[in-house]
């Protein structure tokens, strides 16, 4: 799929978040042509508010958005860039670091830590993954007080050029 991507100057696709995922990483604006109810909802919000892309529900807005995108060259640049602003080639190898960290203190915790370790690291695995995830946003500059309703919290990082999204793509990430 990377290849393919790789010859596009824009992706029309549902919202599905492992294809928005990749889009974002390869740098490409997207074109939303529909989502499934509920769960793909946020990544509608997430593409559009964040300025990579627009969502048309019928065939002729589509059609309209993908007309208008390669007739303003700037405007496609400028999504482009915002795209690989936000992609996260290397998420999938950080929330593993992350997982791995959690299980290693659980053992260290359930077996006995070395000798000095004060005590057993509080909390159930979910909550320490929680709160891992929410360190490594701090991190990176992400605001992890973003968000709304039950939704897990997203925001784009604070260089970005674009409002909070609830969900989405990143909810991925940060729905611990």
């Amino acid at each position: 799929m990377s290849e393919y991507m790789a010859a596009c100057d824009m992706l029309v696709t549902k919202a599905g978040p492992g294809t928005i995922a990749e889009a974002l990483i390869r740098g490409l604006p997207l074109v939303i042509s529909g989502f499934l109810p509920g769960q793909e909802e946020g990544n509608v919000s997430l593409v559009v508010e964040a300025g990579v892309g627009e969502s048309g529900g019928t065939p002729d807005a589509v059609a309209s958005i993908v007309s208008r995108f390669l007739g303003d060259p700037e405007q496609l640049a400028a999504m482009a860039g915002r795209a690989r602003d936000l992609g996260r080639p290397d998420a999938a190898r950080q929330i593993a670091a992350d997982i791995w960290e959690v299980a290693t203190d659980h053992v260290a915790a359930t077996v006995g830590g070395e000798e000095g370790d004060d005590a057993p690291r509080s909390g159930s695995v979910t909550a320490r993954l929680a709160a891992v995830a929410r360190r490594r946003r701090l991190l990176e500059g992400w605001d992890v007080d973003a968000g709304g309703g039950g939704a897990p919290p997203f925001a784009l990082p604070r260089s970005g050029s674009g409002g909070a999204a609830a969900g989405g793509v990143a909810g991925l990430w940060s729905g611990w």
